[in-house]
């Protein structure tokens, strides 16, 4: 065991442990540095971490005097050094000089370091002064600190060359653990490495636990050794290096920092490695990017000691657990529509179970603000956070939520990932850019392309967002040629990306709808006066200003008319319709249903009504004149974005010029005036949305581009 037997009278034994894991050649050079040293009293000990290169073969063809314990597995370096460390404990060694097998001692390397601990009886760790391999005069390490902010062990002289100030000795707060002698005081009141961290900070914590056990930590430069970083963890831009050094960062800020100092550092972490996934983004690291999302997605998950990834690789291990490319399997779908509009439920729940239907595995994630049915053969996530009044809080329960969306992804693994309703892009984006970076796939169902917000900033500034939420999904739906066309112009986003479908019925709701007079008697409503319906949420850009405006000419030539606005505005209040309605004395026409109306009360609005308006001014496809064609109800539309392509003008039902309250007013009056057109119009809809329009031709075209996308056999980590 013992090597180069010198006189060894007066001097400590010192167990020299090595932990190797694929380092042949340089384990090779670093033993045979260890044969020229002049220390009297070591043995060296040899921890193979399950090497594929032969180094175990070697030592102990090369070597036969070193003790070689090869492992079956590979434990990392901080549970491999304390295999070796207590290794020697059994032999009864006093010192252990940990050294990395990439280094290269100098013959009289060690006795300083014995020196240094011998002469006071605090200095429980000693480091050298470390070069550069290959370079005569460059320092790798002149004793270190662990920086109060980051946490990360900074070395003094990094890449400088060498002079005068680097040969005077210090105490330190951090020495780099490629090469350290530890004396038995550290082992007994700081203890051995930590093993969770498996490799990178394990030496940064042991620092710190000796500095707070009382123990010092002494830079010697008459010890000099020759240091060739990163041999068997690929170098610093590495995913594994990434991964290990990402996640070991959190848990090091976890066990070392609390109170302010723990909220300071986690803000500095959470920017600066914000900045760095962006950076690598854009320079085409995603391997990076995807390393930096595993790591912190195992702290989160409480998932230390070696990864349960491949990192860097082809395979993937996701959650500890691995995953295989499988040539035949069930597809999985996770539908997530974050602002779980009441308008969407329907449709959501209708695309999850014909897909389903399609054979596919589905998960449905949405609000819990809305009453939710649970589709048929899906299963039903009630994830995100209901939506507040207030705009900070909706903004930041709305931000959490998109985080668990990642948590959900990861545990779900999906082949695919269908989002709606983007509604907040500098969330949503790093949200995107964080599961593309996880080798997710991404279908994005855009209802409107960009915001109809009137607002500046909407019409401004939101473009660009959307535009680079555009670049990051993998592929676009929407449900108008219209909305296809602007985001070919608009946006410059490639044909291939974006897709038409066809937007489902309603007919199988209307089909338990009341009669006319049961649903009057049920909302209250006189028998016979005519009823006009806007319906929906009531937003600035769906024109009811115009409608109300329109009433006022319809009350002269029909006074009983009454106009039944049911829905929840949208980002604005009712007031300013309420001065409206009473400056034009329509008080006595007009009735607001304020709130979400569920689907089966909203069959007795549209029973009730004998006329549906929709007066919008700006529009890409309206899920209102789909569901009041479903119920057989003659509609007048603004002749607006998509509205066209579903209603032809005098065929089933009437378009008006947008924003012109007196086009409305004839379209109005001309159905009150002409019942046999009125039941034309609403026959002829009906017919249309129910012979080419359904929820199993809409799933299938989304699966039809759900497989494009995913294409082959790829497989979604």
């Amino acid at each position: 065991m013992s090597e180069t037997k010198k006189d060894s009278k007066g001097f400590p034994q010192v167990a020299v442990v090595i932990v190797s894991y694929n380092t042949h050649d340089a384990l090779r050079d670093c033993l045979l540095s260890l044969k020229e040293i002049t220390y009297p009293d070591f043995f060296t000990i040899v921890i193979d971490n399950d090497s594929s290169d032969g180094s175990a073969d070697m030592v102990r063809t090369e070597f036969p005097a070193i003790e070689l314990l090869a492992e079956s597995e590979n434990h990392g370096f901080a549970k491999g050094n304390n295999i070796g460390i207590n290794r020697a404990l059994e032999t009864g060694a006093d010192y252990f000089c940990l050294l990395n097998p990439d280094t290269k001692v100098t013959p009289g390397f060690l006795e300083p370091l014995v020196e240094a601990c011998e002469s006071d009886e605090s200095v429980w760790l000693a480091g050298p002064k470390v070069m550069v391999a290959g370079e005569s005069n460059r320092v790798h390490s002149a004793g270190g600190y662990v920086h109060p902010v980051s946490c990360f062990g900074h070395h003094y002289g990094y890449n400088e060359p060498d002079r005068t100030e680097f040969s005077k000795s210090r105490d330190c707060s951090f020495i780099t653990a490629c090469c350290w002698l530890l004396s038995k005081s550290a082992i007994e009141k700081a203890g051995k490495f930590h093993e969770p961290f498996f490799l990178y900070f394990e030496d940064t914590d042991l620092c710190a636990r000796i500095i707070k056990a009382g123990g010092k930590i002494r830079y010697v430069p008459e010890s000099v050794i020759k240091h060739s970083p990163c041999t068997s963890t690929g170098g610093a831009r590495h995913p594994r290096t990434v991964y290990y050094l990402i996640r070991n960062q959190l848990l090091f800020i976890k066990r070392h920092r609390s109170g302010a100092a723990r909220l300071f550092t986690l803000l500095h972490f959470t920017a600066y490695n914000l900045a760095r996934m962006i950076a690598w983004l854009i320079q085409g690291r995603a391997r990076q990017v995807h390393a930096m999302i595993l790591g912190l997605a195992d702290y989160f998950c409480g998932r230390f000691d070696r990864a349960g990834h491949a990192i860097g690789n082809s395979e993937h291990k996701c959650g500890g657990e691995s995953v295989t490319r499988p040539t035949k399997r069930k597809r999985r779908l996770l539908l997530a529509n974050p602002t779980g509009h009441a308008g969407q439920a329907y449709p959501d729940e209708m695309i999850a179970m014909s897909v389903a239907k399609q054979g596919w595995g589905v998960i449905y994630a949405t609000s819990k603000e809305y009453p939710r049915r649970k589709p048929a053969g899906a299963e039903l996530v009630l994830h995100y956070t209901a939506v507040t009044g207030n705009r900070i809080a909706t903004a930041i329960l709305y931000a959490l939520s998109q985080l668990e969306l990642i948590a959900l992804a990861m545990r779900s693994k999906p082949d695919i990932i269908h989002i709606e309703n983007l509604r907040l892009p500098p969330v949503d984006i790093p949200v995107l850019l964080i599961l593309k970076a996880l080798g997710f796939r991404i279908a994005y169902m855009a209802h409107d392309v960009t915001s109809l917000d009137p607002g500046w900033v909407a019409q401004h500034i939101a473009p660009s967002f959307y535009r680079i939420i555009y670049r990051l999904v993998d592929s676009i739906t929407v449900f108008s040629e219209n909305a296809r066309r602007e985001l070919l112009l608009k946006y410059n986003i490639s044909r291939r990306k974006v897709r038409r479908v066809t937007h489902g019925n309603y007919v199988s709701l209307s089909k338990n709808a009341p009669s006319r007079l049961e649903a009057r008697k049920l909302l209250d409503l006189p028998h016979d006066r005519p009823v006009l319906l806007f319906f929906g949420s009531i937003k600035k850009s769906k024109g009811l200003g115009v409608l109300i405006d329109a009433m006022a000419r319809v009350r002269k030539k029909h006074p009983n008319a009454i106009l039944i606005i049911a829905g929840k505005t949208w980002r604005h209040d009712f007031s300013g319709y309420k001065k409206q309605i009473k400056k034009l004395e329509l008080d006595k026409n007009t009735r607001w249903e304020p709130g979400f109306i569920p689907y089966d009360r909203a069959a007795a609005f549209y029973a009730a009504s004998d006329v549906v308006v929709l007066p919008y001014l700006r529009v890409y496809f309206s899920a209102v004149a789909m569901e009041a064609m479903s119920f057989g109800k003659p509609v007048v539309a603004s002749a607006v974005g998509g509205i066209p392509e579903l209603i032809r003008d005098g065929e089933n039902g009437l378009l008006v010029t947008p924003d012109d309250p007196e086009a409305l007013g004839e379209g109005i009056c001309r159905l009150l005036d002409d019942a046999k057109l009125g039941l034309m119009l609403g026959t002829e809809s009906g017919k249309t949305v129910t012979e080419n329009f359904s929820w199993d031709r809409t799933a299938k075209e989304l699966v039809e581009q759900y497989l494009e996308v995913i294409g082959g056999d790829y497989f979604a980590c």
